[in-house]
């Protein structure tokens, strides 16, 4: 069990990654139930692993930044995004305490809550039976299983290749 990052993570490698999340995101998938929010995972990822150097005004921003480029509406993302990132901040510990495969069943609620209220908000806006029922939650269940590789990846660069090296 890997409570903690070996290394302590660069924020230069964490602005990195947040910026490949932000790309593959506005990368033209299409607006398909299937396409995960990659940025969603990215910002879980390291609100768990080092909570203290992304913060809530940073997932507000970047939200703004989806809002933006979606053309959607304004501020949605951005409290979607705050909303995931307080909730895993809140849970952090209970979080890292777990093997990767519960951690993605632990993280299952957090990004259903996330589209869940992507969701709410444009059914409440829109004509409530123009907008299919669940498969919004196809989104959440790909982005948990994303998640083992997700942490797999983000993780490789703090991981020390000698154990017997000191840190």
């Amino acid at each position: 069990m890997d409570k903690h990052l070996s290394r302590p993570s660069s924020l230069f490698f964490i602005i990195c990654t947040i910026f490949l999340g932000l790309l593959l995101n506005i990368f033209p998938w299409g607006n398909h139930s299937w396409v995960p929010d990659w940025l969603l995972i990215v910002l879980v990822f390291w609100n768990v692993y080092d909570p203290r150097k992304i913060s809530m005004f940073t997932a507000l921003l970047l939200g703004l930044l989806m809002d933006v480029h979606f053309s959607s509406l304004l501020g949605l993302h951005a409290i979607s995004y705050s909303l995931v990132t307080f909730i895993t901040i809140a849970w952090h510990r209970r979080i890292l305490d777990l093997t990767t495969i519960p951690q993605a069943f632990h993280l299952l609620p957090i990004f259903f809550i996330g589209n869940a209220f992507n969701f709410l908000v444009f059914w409440w806006i829109q004509d409530n039976s123009a907008i299919s029922g669940w498969s919004f939650f196809i989104s959440c269940i790909i982005e948990a299983c994303l998640w083992p590789l997700a942490k797999w990846l983000l993780s490789t660069p703090q991981r020390r290749q000698n154990a017997s090296l000191p840190l």
